[in-house]
């Protein structure tokens, strides 16, 4: 049977940032190296997030998902290593992902601060919106495909009159000579 760690009593733990692996922590829960999220005790680093629909109400569909991914910038950039929040981020790396403040415009509800009042992505939803955003694409392309075709029908049907019209002319042609 697994063993949990306790870190301190309440008392301590509202008075103390706990870190694993750090001897001074800067946030709430403080870890240097990599998390296992392991959420059904199955020994398996799955990294999961509750999502039962059982446990949802007033469910929409996210609206516009496509012009929300539109609007937001997939970029690649380097940690200002001169801001010391950066410290455990990976500085000298190049790292790939979004602006906050970009996608705050957008979807606000995607947006954290931290204690320091860095902004935070909670990329784990961005997922929801792109999973919407490609239905909408993929609508949108269904759309012009069926169009296409009914178009392409058109053109071949008109073709055919054309060539059957052209053959009527070689033989008016080829008959009065």
């Amino acid at each position: 049977m697994k063993q949990l760690l306790t870190i301190g009593t309440i008392a301590e733990k509202s008075a103390v940032n706990p870190g694993i692996g750090d001897t001074s922590p800067d946030y709430k829960l403080d870890v240097w190296g990599t998390i296992c999220q392991d959420t059904d005790s199955n020994d398996v680093c799955d990294g999961t997030v509750t999502s039962d629909l059982r446990l949802k109400q007033n469910i929409t569909i996210i609206p516009n998902a496509l012009e929300k991914i539109e609007q937001l910038r997939g970029i690649y950039f380097y940690w200002n290593s001169s801001i010391n929040a950066t410290e455990h981020l990976g500085r000298g790396e190049r790292q790939i992902g979004l602006v906050a403040q970009e996608v705050q415009q957008v979807l606000p509800e995607l947006i954290y601060e931290d204690m320091d009042g860095y902004k935070m992505i909670d990329y784990q939803k961005v997922s929801a919106v792109l999973t919407e955003a490609v239905k909408e694409l993929k609508e949108e392309k269904d759309s012009e495909i069926a169009g296409l075709k009914k178009e392409n029908e058109v053109l071949k049907k008109e073709l055919s009159n054309l060539r059957e019209d052209v053959q009527k002319l070689k033989i008016l042609a080829n008959g009065s000579k």
